[in-house]
Formats: structure tokens, C-alpha cells, sequence
């Protein structure tokens, strides 16, 4: 493998990738159809909280998306270069694909204009990332780099780059590389459909809520997604002058922003207090004197979780996740038909939940049954559970 550019010496005279405007800005005048790119970039922005060494994630900068790595504790970094492909014919990706070139113009193929982002001060690297499979000889693009199968004197990695030097000969980057080293450091990844990507999205923000100590909710997961999701597609439309730093996302202020959101959520700081809820249960019939003593339980839940000498923490949480946990039974149970009340009872159902739970709590304990309501009813202003069935 051949790098003409390292993080010393004639890499030092290099620009970084942070200041230099990008030679295209086509992403940002035309984000229709951008869905699937939006859904890979925010699995990067998940994988930046799950992974430590990633420390900044760029949309449709230089590339379609751009992340910056930081090399375990040397200081080091490299920046990898993302090219997304959602549209292709319904056939496997060839090593003709990779190289063909627009009206054979040098320079236009899908390879070409990766390895040109190979030009900053930062050792690159690369990946495709694509719908569609890919055959044969690009299979080993796809096996991790320097793993079995992919060694850099491997059979078939040396046979793909025969095969490519034929078609794209005396190629290098900017930085002096040649297509060796392009293919020695790129990653194909194969993502298959939008709605996959969605689904794995979606369970790895729950898992590192889980983690952190407070499990989101599945509708809370999917809220906290969509707020991502909008940020990446702000992030790709806006231009490189004057909002360059509005395109990138740096690692310590995603984290910050996540904590945040969750708190947010678990505390009901972003919904209106008891608003949702009340509209809610009036469209599940259920009779305003009730719907006020709901929304003063609601009140005074959301005034006591506040106060840290309430409850003892370990155990508020644990309240807090039993009531979660039976309200997804029921509510699942309630959208399936495998429950046939109507909301009123429904309703009624979820309280005597409520009143069970309660009945469960040791001897000598404080009765907890206005917290356990509260917390119900908060939930369901949160716009994460109700009572009757309409989507």
C-alpha cells in the first residue's frame, strides 16, 4: 500500500477538510429523493455517540457524507469519504460501475470521484455505501480491511486491482496515491432497503438509552430519530458559505444535544403541561371531572420527579419502567383488537393496572398509586400512549 501523505512531513503543506469550500454543491440545490443518503448519514451521527473516535460528522460536503476519525490516543486522524448510492439498475454492482466514466470523461466515474477527495492534510479513506449487492469481484471490498479474505497480497484483491488499473490506468490523487491504495481503503457496505436502515436506527437509539439508564419508549425513539433525521437534512441543505459550520455535526455537542433531548423527554420539559393530555381524553369520552383529576395528578407527578429527596432515585426509576412497560402490554395488546374495550374502559383498565401495581409495593410502604397514575397520564401527554385506537 502506498500513502504519499501522512500526518507529518509533505502532508503539513496540505489543507484540512474543516476549511476548504467543497468543489460541488450539488446536494444542497437538490435534496429531493435524498432520503435514503439522509437515513445512512444518520446512523453515522448514532454511530458518533456510540464510538468515541469518531469525532465529527460533515453532510454533503466534499462527499456525500464525511467523517472524521481520531486514531485512538495519538492525536492522529483520518478523514473517510462517504459516497452513498440509493439509484442503480436492478443488478448487482460491477467493477465496470466503479469505473465507468460520464461521455468517458477522466474523472467522472464513481471512483475517480472519491479518490479525488484524497487531497487534504489527513490520511483518507474511503466507502461506498449502496442499496443494491455487488458481485464477484467487488465482494472483497466488502470484508473487513486487512481481514481474512482481504489481505492486501490476497488473491482477490490483487485480482480486482488488475482488473480496475485496466480500466482506470495511471490513475493517483492528488496526494500521490495510487488506486491501490484506494481500494486497499475502502469499505463497501451493503444497507439494503430505506426502511432497514430506519429499523436498525431505531433500535440502536433505544439500546443506548438502555445503556445511559433510561430506556426510551419505542415512540419516544422514534420521536427523538425524526429529530435527527430533520437535523441531517437542515445540515445537507444548507450551503458551505455562509453556514459551513451548520454541516457539521462535532462530536461533543451531538452528545450534549442527546443527553439533553432525553432528559427532556423523560422529564415532560417539552410538552405543554397537560394539554395533550386533556384533548386526549376528551376524544376518548371521558368526563371532565375526571379529566381534571387526571391533569392534576399529572401536574403534581411532574412537580415531585423534580424534587431529588422525593423518592429514593433507584426506586422511582424502577416505578417509572413498570409503567412503561404495562402500558406497552396494554396498549399493544388494546391496537391488536386482542383487547375489545372501548377508550372509556379502556381507560378504566389502565387504572386498575395502576392500583395493581401499587398493591405490589412491600409492607410499611408509602402508598404510590397518585405517582404511578401521575406518570400514566404524563406519559400520554408526551403523545406516547393513549387511549383509544386512531393512528
Amino acid at each position: 500500500m502506498v500513502d504519499q501523505g501522512t500526518d507529518t512531513g509533505v502532508a503539513l503543506e496540505l489543507p484540512s477538510v474543516r476549511e476548504v469550500a467543497p468543489d460541488e454543491e450539488g446536494g444542497p440545490l437538490a435534496r429531493q429523493g435524498l432520503n435514503y443518503q439522509d437515513e445512512i448519514a444518520t446512523g453515522f451521527l448514532i454511530t458518533m455517540l456510540e464510538e468515541t473516535s469518531i469525532i465529527e460528522v460533515h453532510c454533503e460536503t466534499h462527499d456525500d457524507i464525511t467523517v472524521i476519525h481520531q486514531i485512538d490516543n495519538t492525536g492522529l486522524q483520518h478523514t473517510e469519504f462517504v459516497q452513498v448510492k440509493a439509484h442503480h439498475e436492478n443488478k448487482l454492482w460491477s467493477v465496470a460501475d466503479l469505473c465507468k466514466r460520464i461521455n468517458r470523461i477522466p474523472g467522472t466515474s464513481i471512483l475517480e470521484k472519491s479518490f479525488s477527495h484524497d487531497k487534504f492534510i489527513h490520511q483518507s479513506q474511503f466507502r461506498i455505501v449502496t442499496l443494491f449487492p455487488v458481485n464477484a469481484e467487488l465482494r472483497v471490498l466488502t470484508f473487513p480491511k486487512n481481514g481474512p479474505g482481504r489481505e492486501t497480497d490476497g488473491a482477490d484483491l490483487n485480482a480486482l486491482k488488475k482488473n480496475v488499473a485496466k480500466r482506470l490506468p495511471d490513475i493517483k490523487s492528488p496526494r500521490g496515491n495510487t488506486i491501490d491504495y484506494w481500494l486497499e481503503t475502502c469499505v463497501w457496505e451493503v444497507r439494503e432497503s430505506e426502511r432497514a436502515v430506519q429499523a436498525n436506527n431505531l433500535i440502536r437509539l433505544i439500546k443506548l438509552s438502555h445503556d445511559a439508564g433510561h430506556v426510551l419508549l419505542y415512540e419516544q425513539a422514534e420521536l427523538v430519530l425524526k429529530d435527527i433525521r430533520s437535523m441531517v437534512r437542515k445540515a445537507g441543505a444548507a450551503r458551505w458559505v455562509p453556514d459551513r459550520d451548520k454541516k457539521i455535526f462535532r462530536r461533543e455537542d451531538f452528545v450534549e444535544w442527546w443527553l439533553k433531548r432525553n432528559q427532556d423527554i423523560l422529564d415532560g420539559a417539552s410538552a405543554p403541561s397537560g394539554g395533550k393530555l386533556r384533548k386526549k381524553m376528551e376524544h376518548a369520552n371521558i368526563p371532565s371531572h375526571l379529566i381534571n383529576l387526571a391533569v392534576d395528578l399529572r401536574r403534581e407527578y411532574a412537580s415531585e420527579v423534580r424534587k431529588p429527596l422525593y423518592m429514593a432515585s433507584d426506586q422511582k426509576k424502577l416505578l417509572q419502567r413498570r409503567v412503561e412497560a404495562e402500558l406497552m402490554d396494554l396498549g399493544s395488546r388494546y391496537l391488536t383488537g386482542k383487547l375489545e374495550d372501548d377508550p372509556s374502559c379502556f381507560h378504566d383498565r389502565c387504572i386498575q393496572k395502576m392500583k395493581s401495581l401499587n398493591e405490589e409495593r412491600p409492607d410499611n410502604t408509602e402508598n404510590q398509586l397518585s405517582f404511578l397514575e401521575g406518570c400514566m397520564y404524563d406519559i400520554v401527554d408526551r403523545c406516547f400512549f393513549r387511549f383509544d385506537r386512531q393512528a
